[in-house]
């Protein structure tokens, strides 16, 4: 940072990077790219904070954590922004061309853009060895948490089959290698135009403003924030107010979703690769396979609590009352219970969610005959 900040033009590139410009307040596509960020970057609706979450121990100060979390995420990205702009700063002046120029968004600022201006700093290739290395620590942190996110939420729903022998390990092996392939379609020639794709419909956007909506609905409207404060005062031993929780999870959070997801199909702009002072705007066969993978995802939500409704006992009310209403067992506050993860290591069976007492499932249960849930362990 201390080089980048030191280099001709970096005042206009900090300048350009700290200025707000409310003209693009306008622009949807500003509000979608910020929102992907901010989700993005805290992991918000992709599951991997339930999965790691896990291998903590029940009464661990998961709050202290997300403080520091949250502090430490934003402080880097700061961080890394007064970095990247000096440097644009710097290529903007020695290539005689506006910042806005210089400063393509997307893949092309850390693959194209910074690299040209690495190129032109002294000491070219050490600037360029630390930023690669940088980038692929980052690349491989990201795909330890989302391979874990994924792994994880799977294993918990079928422990009796995935946690005997070395079944998960082989199964972590295969979603690497699936992943694999699939990633070597985006290292060809045409392969940025590839993960454009995959990284504005199925990655963000889009499909994760409808996640965290139906999540902010589930916790607000239908579990209750009360009963969700409640868990964590169970958990920390010590009672979060959290009025302004509250209103998030019930008023913010879901109209924060739903307005800029409405915002960006009125305002719809049509997805582009800017390369080198070339735009390539994509054809509609690339915007229909982008939308399937965006659907792949968003269609999961209603299509299961439609199945489990469908598969539920009685009348309609009933119906909904038993699929909204908790399963989670009661717990001694002074018992030192582990998380999923730390049970199986200990040989302790999965913790049992579906029968605790408080709710009569429908016949068509199979919890409602023997007292278990068959090995699953989802959470409502």
């Amino acid at each position: 940072m201390i080089r980048a900040v030191t280099l001709e033009g970096a005042k206009d590139g900090l300048i350009f990077y700290l200025k707000p410009n409310t003209t693009k307040l306008a622009e949807s596509e500003v509000w979608m790219d910020a929102a992907t960020q901010v989700f993005f970057s805290y992991s918000i609706g992709l599951g991997t904070w339930c999965a790691l979450s896990s291998f903590n121990k029940f009464h661990h100060n998961f709050w202290r954590d997300c403080i520091v979390f949250i502090a430490v995420n934003s402080g880097t990205s700061i961080y890394a922004g007064i970095v990247i702009f000096s440097v644009i700063g710097f290529m903007s002046v020695t290539q005689g061309v506006p910042i806005d120029e210089v400063a393509r968004s997307g893949p092309g600022l850390a693959f194209v853009a910074y690299p040209e201006g690495i190129a032109q700093m002294p000491i070219a290739p050490l600037w360029s060895i630390m930023f690669f290395f940088m980038v692929l620590l980052l690349g491989i942190d990201s795909q330890f948490v989302g391979v874990e996110g994924l792994v994880t939420a799977i294993v918990d729903l079928f422990p009796n089959y995935l946690r005997r022998g070395h079944r998960k390990e082989l199964f972590i092996l295969g979603v690497c290698i699936w992943s694999f392939f699939i990633g070597l379609t985006m290292v060809s020639y045409g392969g940025m135009y590839v993960f454009q794709l995959f990284d504005y419909y199925s990655a963000s956007g889009s499909a994760l403003l409808w996640i965290a909506f139906f999540e902010a609905i589930a916790i607000g409207w239908v579990y209750g924030p009360n009963r969700f404060l409640d868990h964590f005062e169970e958990m920390l031993g010590f009672r979060v107010r959290g009025y302004w929780l509250r209103i998030c999870w019930m008023l913010f959070t879901p109209l924060f979703a739903v307005g800029i997801f409405l915002f960006s199909l009125i305002e719809y702009n049509h997805l582009e690769y800017t390369s080198f002072h070339e735009t390539y705007r994509y054809p509609t066969g690339g915007y229909v396979f982008g939308w399937m993978l965006a659907v792949t995802s968003m269609c999961m939500v209603p299509l299961i609590a439609g199945i489990q409704f469908y598969q539920a006992e009685g009348t309609f009310t009933e119906r909904l009352k038993y699929l909204t209403t908790s399963r989670l067992p009661p717990r001694e506050k002074n018992e030192e219970i582990f998380g999923l993860e730390n049970r199986a290591e200990k040989g302790e069976p999965p913790i049992s969610i579906i029968n605790s007492g408080n709710v009569t499932p429908p016949p068509s249960y199979p919890e409602a005959v023997d007292g278990t849930n068959g090995g699953a362990t989802n959470v409502v």
